[in-house]
């Protein structure tokens, strides 16, 4: 083996060596590109989803039990989340569709991957007085859904709330005896 043929194996090794690289840089940049992508579209995967079910009175038609409570204290705090709570006990103050034989119920909210409302202090104040839509208790606990208004909230004897109206939330309130009678009349 001669230095030309040294030098120019040498070279060769070089170029191949280069070439080597930008392949790896290239198959690294489509690796990444990949893996960005599928995380880019699965991350809506893990989220939850569900169709909406409709206004209060429409979602209190296929609920068994329909209750006005009072929200007594929360439980647990989320990790994931400044004033998030696991669950909330609600005070049974009058029911108004189906039975339940306690004084107290445990309602629980969203633990962070679920469709259901968080029960924050913002949305469920301590002595809030809410109207609750409900799947029957299993031992005195019971998810609250988040497909749909399952609760409404009563503030100074009225209940604000709102309801979809050609494409667009438009606002309400009304009295929560008028708003009782509409939901015992059939």
């Amino acid at each position: 083996m001669n230095f030309v043929s040294v030098a120019a194996t040498a070279s060769e090794a070089t170029q191949w060596t280069v070439i080597l690289k930008q392949s790896l840089t290239v198959t690294m940049l489509k690796s990444l590109l990949l893996a960005s992508l599928w995380v880019g579209f699965s991350l809506p995967a893990l989220a939850c989803s569900c169709l909406w079910g409709g206004s209060f009175t429409q979602v209190s038609e296929n609920t068994p039990l329909i209750i006005r409570g009072r929200v007594q204290r929360y439980g647990a705090p989320l990790a994931h989340g400044k004033n998030l709570y696991a669950d909330m006990e609600i005070e049974i103050l009058e029911i108004l569709r189906g039975r339940y034989g306690h004084q107290t119920l445990t309602v629980l909210g969203d633990p962070g991957h679920l469709c259901r409302p968080y029960i924050s202090a913002t949305t469920f104040p301590i002595n809030g007085e809410f109207l609750l839509a409900l799947q029957p208790p299993q031992q005195q606990t019971v998810p609250l859904s988040g497909c749909g208004e399952y609760f409404l909230p009563i503030r100074d004897g009225n209940i604000p709330g709102k309801q979809l109206i050609q494409g667009q939330w438009q606002p309400y309130s009304i009295s929560y005896p008028r708003f009782r009678d509409t939901l015992a009349s059939p």
